[in-house]
């Protein structure tokens, strides 16, 4: 019998009562609001996985920071296929004179990454919001902006951590 990885295997009762990650992932769907939903969902995100940063519970710690994580890494890919678009016409507007000359290769790109954004965006965070109930949820093409925090094992427990002194 095979076992699973730890971030696959569920977690027991949570130290914090009705501890969970849904809310983080949920207000990823803020990234849908037109004009500024864009903008509001990672630093919103942003800003709670900081706040949980040193969360007693692992579940509502990893949860806010993967999934500021996430939103980040979906809000880059959209601002680059933006600014291929842009650039693409700015450049075909200095070099042809004409602001419309048809679908290039690059803005075929800048679609194919729009759309990427878009797709993958609503499915993991529907996602994000089913599992992390009872498991951390770590999208695997996430950039990890936000790293983990290295807690000290006697530092979880309510221990004075041990300082080795080097010679």
């Amino acid at each position: 019998m095979t076992s699973l990885p730890p971030e696959h295997m569920p977690l027991a009762q949570s130290a914090v009562p009705d501890a969970s990650g849904r809310r983080f992932w949920g207000i990823g769907f803020l990234w849908f609001v037109p004009l500024f939903g864009a903008l509001l969902a990672p630093v919103l995100l942003g800003i709670l996985a900081a706040q949980n940063r040193r969360h007693p519970d692992a579940l509502v710690r990893e949860n806010s920071r993967w999934a500021a994580n996430w939103v980040l890494t979906v809000t880059l890919v959209a601002a680059i296929g933006a600014a291929i678009v842009v650039s693409d016409a700015i450049i075909g507007l200095v070099l042809t004179g004409e602001s419309e000359s048809g679908p290039s290769p690059t803005l075929l790109l800048a679609d194919l990454l729009l759309w990427a954004a878009v797709i993958g965006h609503l499915v993991v965070s529907i996602v994000g919001v089913v599992r992390a109930r009872t498991r951390i949820v770590n999208p695997k093409i996430a950039i990890p902006f936000i790293p983990a925090l290295k807690v000290d094992v006697s530092m979880e427990l309510g221990q004075p951590a041990l300082v080795r002194e080097t010679p």
